[in-house]
């Protein structure tokens, strides 16, 4: 039923979509990602050799990043004039949810939730507490030991941040 009170009938809408508005109703396309470029593959061909090198002397390899869950339009469908592009914008959630990870080469895993945005204080403030659990994991010379790995974000690359691990 309608907003005005009317029974509209899905055979109506369909036709109504299809016929009226020259809409289809199709698959969403999944866009193709560009990290598999040749310039990205031998980065991370690059990459790779120098973990094994890392491993083979026996570090402890923590990477560590961010990121959010702000989708809550799971739909995979949509109506749109023939032609027109099938891409659809995420609906961002009220409060979303941001996680920094940290995991280790020996399978360990460090998480930390928060609905603030992740900026330098926050992630200063996720490096401390991990520098303290590492202290009481594995010692006081645990720096010796492992390599931390963070992204190139400002954030991560100023002297505060870095001081805190």
């Amino acid at each position: 039923m309608s907003q005005s009170g009317l029974k509209v009938s899905q055979k109506v809408v369909l036709a109504t979509m299809k016929g009226q508005f020259k809409l289809s109703y199709r698959k969403v396309k999944k866009v193709s990602y560009s990290g598999n470029n040749e310039f990205n593959r031998v980065r991370r061909l690059l990459y790779a050799k120098e973990m094994l090198k890392l491993y083979n002397q026996g570090y402890h390899v923590v990477n560590i990043d961010e990121s959010w869950l702000a989708e809550s339009n799971f739909h995979r469908h949509n109506w749109d004039r023939r032609g027109d592009s099938h891409s659809q914008p995420t609906n961002l959630m009220g409060r979303k949810v941001n996680m920094i990870a940290a995991v280790s080469s020996e399978g360990y895993v460090w998480l930390g939730l928060t609905q603030a945005n992740t900026d330098e204080d926050i992630m200063r403030l996720f490096l401390s507490k991990l520098a303290l659990v590492f202290t009481k994991q594995l010692g006081r010379g645990w720096r010796e030991k492992v390599v931390i790995l963070i992204d190139g974000a400002s954030y991560h690359r100023s002297k505060e941040t870095r001081t805190c691990i």
